[in-house]
Order: structure tokens, then sequence, then C-alpha cells
């Protein structure tokens, strides 16, 4: 199962996301899912290492064989809800593999402050 990488900054109410800024959660949302606080990974690190694996796609034979690999962050516009955010990263992820992109996405996912973080 294809997962999608999300840190998320949205509060969370009654076992949904709402559009209120919280603290960064690191989940792993199967493909076609919508974000959910059941994706929330407990380990970060667990997180940031399956995270690495996805973004690395080869051997770097310019230095020594080191791990070579990709990540783009895509930080989506203002105002926007999930579903739009996510339908963006699959879309992200379908056109940057049609040329060739190797490496993984991570949406960063978070609602509208409201001045509240300035």
């Amino acid at each position: 199962m294809t997962m999608q990488f999300v840190m998320c900054a949205r509060a969370v109410k009654k076992g949904v996301f709402i559009a209120e800024p919280s603290p960064s959660l690191f989940l792993l949302v199967p493909a076609g899912e919508r974000p959910a606080p059941i994706h929330a990974v407990k380990k970060t690190d667990q997180w940031f290492k399956k995270l690495l694996i996805a973004a690395t796609w080869g051997k770097d034979s310019r230095n020594g064989g080191l791990d070579r690999g990709d990540l783009l962050v895509f930080v989506h516009g203002y105002n926007n809800d999930q579903e739009i955010v996510m339908d963006r990263h699959a879309q992200l992820k379908r056109d940057l593999s049609t040329v060739g992109f190797k490496g993984e996405i991570l949406s960063f996912d978070a609602a509208n402050s409201h001045n509240k973080w300035l």
C-alpha cells in the first residue's frame, strides 16, 4: 500500500482535524484517503526513517556509493482544506513521476492561523 507523508499542524476535536492551529503531527496517510488523527505516527523517529527510505532511490557514484534520493516539500497555499491539499499531493506525485522524479513528496498541512502564529 502506498503511503503519503504529511505533517499536519491542525488541532484535533472529537477525533477529526479542525481548522485551528496546533503542534504538528506526523502522518502516514494511505493513498486515496484524507488525513485523519488515526494516521498519526507516535514515534516520530520511525516516521522520519520511513520518509528517508521512501525518498532514497539509489546510490551516488560521485560520493563513494552513499545513498541518494530526493524530497519535495509541498507547503499548500492559504486557506485550503485537506481534500485540496491531498488532491494536489497526488497530482504532484503523478506529474513528477512522469518526468522521472524518483523521490518522495512531503505535504505540510496547516490550518488558517487567524494571526495566532504571528
